[in-house]
């Protein structure tokens, strides 16, 4: 019983067929089956287990994918999170601080990814994409740290992979000064702050 390469298919579609070659062994062992590289598969299964060994052989293969996929989101956005770092480093040369906690309005503490001290005051930048999660939590975040008294000016900045839905770009701008795109130049994050 195996499932055919699927699983690893389905991971070189998503471009982590490396992450879903780390991942598929510790998976299958978890499951009770083994991975060649290739596939997962059951060897030796008695008749009556036959059935099981089909549901832990697919069970196995699924969660393996969903785990390379998440892994190479979290990758995706660190790695945008460190091409913000860098486009603030550069606009803003020494006035940036970096992965910023803040405790907002409710106490919460928030984390930002950066702090820079701007002409205007203090702004906060963070990344957004166009996720729906990650847009919530931003306007969440902005939103706690817009109610404070002395509250730095906000500043949500929108990855580049793919368009951001107006609705929620309009959300954001409730709560934060500027929206901008990660892929703009140092004069607009210049005029962010």
């Amino acid at each position: 019983m195996n499932d055919q390469g699927a699983g690893y298919l389905a991971a070189e579609h998503l471009g982590g067929t490396g992450t879903f070659s780390r991942l598929a062994p510790s998976v299958a062992h978890r499951n009770g089956i083994q991975f060649d590289g290739h596939m997962m598969f059951a060897a030796r299964v008695n008749l009556d287990w036959l059935a099981n060994s089909v549901i832990f052989v697919g069970s196995a293969s699924r969660m393996a994918v969903g785990m390379t996929a998440e892994r190479m989101s979290e990758d995706k956005e660190v790695s945008l999170r460190r091409e913000l770092q860098d486009k603030l480093g550069a606009a803003f040369k020494g006035r940036a601080a970096f992965d910023i906690s803040l405790p907002g309005r409710s106490s919460r503490v928030r984390t930002f990814a950066a702090l820079v001290d701007g002409e205007h005051g203090r702004v906060l930048f963070d990344l957004v994409t166009p996720h729906h999660v990650s847009i919530n939590g931003a306007i969440v975040k902005f939103q706690d740290v817009a109610q404070l008294e002395d509250s730095p000016l906000r500043t949500a900045v929108l990855s580049a992979e793919k368009r951001t839905d107006p609705a929620d770009v309009g959300l954001l701008s409730q709560w934060t000064t500027s929206v901008i795109k990660l892929e703009a130049d140092q004069s607009v994050y210049k005029r962010a702050a």
